[in-house]
């Protein structure tokens, strides 16, 4: 479950999200004008400077979040073996910012192969991250994707998504520093209307790291404490909804040896 970080119009909420039921439910999506952003798989998203992208799952029981931890197989200084980072590396197989097509940018496939997607692994689901990060310019834009799958069951396929394009100057974080680039710092949208149509109740943050930056945790209000994943500059957690909401949570960032305090939502990108 995730939301904007900007307001987007109900009408253009609703049409995109019909778009994803139909492509969840294998049905041939409606025909629709041109968006600036789609991603490969026939995924569109929303706008051309912040946009999100809504992946329902199938209909079924709701998902149990029972394997889950605050603390995941691949939070820094853990190591796990090469074949288990792989076979979860191969469930980032949907992301790949060269398979975001953006309207007039060239696709930077030769960068896309060249990156490795961050992997986050809790239980038995899988979060990735992955981002170009550009110039911030209309022909070199940021683009940051994240989703969240599940090993087996209703939501094997990839069920959560979300995606941000920024074509706006920004300054990448230095240092000690942390960005929020995607993912949900308020109460998420509801769910849908639809009766047969369920979304992953989860909440997702992730970001760019300044190269000092060896560790991020997400620290919610009610005291939880969910230790992200830091890979290449790159860091992201998730936490499903029943374990609190993101609002006025903070980050604990450690670079060289000492922890500092930021506010989440003052370091998201605007």
């Amino acid at each position: 479950m995730t939301t904007t970080l900007t307001p987007m119009d109900p009408r253009r909420h609703a049409a995109v999200r019909d778009l994803l039921v139909a492509e969840a439910g294998r049905a041939h999506p409606p025909r629709r004008s041109p968006s600036r952003v789609a991603l490969a798989g026939g995924l569109v998203a929303a706008t051309a400077v912040t946009a999100v992208v809504l992946v329902v799952a199938d209909p079924g029981p709701s998902p149990s979040y029972a394997s889950w931890t605050a603390v995941p197989e691949t939070a820094p200084g853990r190591h796990p073996a090469d074949g288990d980072l792989a076979a979860w590396s191969s469930q980032c197989s949907d992301l790949g910012v060269g398979g975001v097509s953006i309207e007039g940018v060239p696709p930077r496939v030769e960068e896309a192969t060249a990156r490795t997607p961050l992997v986050d692994r809790r239980g038995d689901f899988t979060f990735c991250v992955d981002v170009a990060r550009g110039s911030g310019t209309e022909d070199d834009p940021l683009v940051a994707l994240a989703g969240i799958r599940a090993d087996d069951g209703p939501l094997e396929e990839l069920n959560t998504m979300w995606a941000r394009v920024e074509d706006q100057p920004f300054t990448p974080p230095a240092a000690d520093e942390v960005l929020v680039l995607t993912g949900d710092v308020d109460t998420p949208p509801p769910p849908p209307e639809e009766d047969d149509v369920r979304m992953l109740e989860a909440y997702q943050l992730a970001g760019l790291a300044g190269p000092d930056v060896d560790s991020v945790v997400v620290v919610l209000a009610n005291g939880l404490r969910v230790v992200a994943t830091v890979q290449d500059g790159v860091w992201g957690a998730w936490w499903p909804a029943q374990e609190g909401a993101p609002g006025d949570s903070r980050l604990e960032v450690g670079a060289d040896g000492a922890v500092h305090t930021v506010v989440t939502a003052a370091v998201g990108l605007t």
